[in-house]
């Protein structure tokens, strides 16, 4: 290995930080998706109890509900800073990229890019794993200090279990207005 070859440990953590500025923006896109649609429900539940073409069961415990999902959401959502983490994943990166086009001597660089990782959030397995499969699905090849890494068929299949599974929990968190429409409202015989 070169004497470069150390830094490719910077390259890749310049990548799972991209990943990670992207995964906030996804999660805070998909967080506001989900308080919206739960307040959408809200109304649509308090509308069809004041319709003379629906009837609602318990009305009033489906809106309350309702409004205690989307207090949660909204709470958990502003707790979790997507936003203001994406940037902070952002600033980092934008640093890590920097660095690791200098020309400086390695030692240097590796100096920098320790100080440089310190008041910085980790990025997750997660983040990394994404890196490892774009470079796989696009048939690159990626490097640090003890040379190829390879993606194995096991970690791929736990990362798209992870996928799968943000996915279902998606998928649940937003059948629950659907669930309580069904149980609720039905039309006036």
């Amino acid at each position: 290995m070169n004497d470069r070859s150390q830094l490719e440990r910077i390259y890749l953590t310049y990548k799972a930080r991209v990943a990670a500025e992207c995964r906030m923006h996804r999660l805070a896109f998909w967080s506001q998706i989900l308080i919206a649609w739960y307040s959408i429900a809200i109304i649509i539940v308090s509308l069809a109890d004041i319709s003379t073409f629906y009837g609602v069961n318990d009305g009033g415990v489906a809106t309350t509900s309702l409004s205690v999902l989307v207090l949660t959401a909204s709470v958990f959502v502003y707790s979790q800073r997507f936003e203001l983490r994406a940037a902070s994943f952002r600033e980092c990166y934008l640093k890590l990229q920097e660095l690791y086009d200098s020309t400086e001597h390695p030692e240097i660089i590796l100096k920098k890019y320790h100080d440089i990782l310190i008041p910085f959030e980790n990025h997750s397995n997660f983040d990394y794993d994404s890196v490892l499969l774009s470079a796989k699905v696009r048939g690159t090849h990626l490097i640090d200090a003890h040379g190829p890494i390879k993606f194995e068929g096991w970690a791929l299949a736990l990362h798209m279990g992870r996928i799968v599974l943000n996915y279902a929990i998606f998928i649940a968190l937003a059948s629950i207005p659907i669930i309580l429409f069904l149980v609720t409202i039905a039309p006036e015989s």
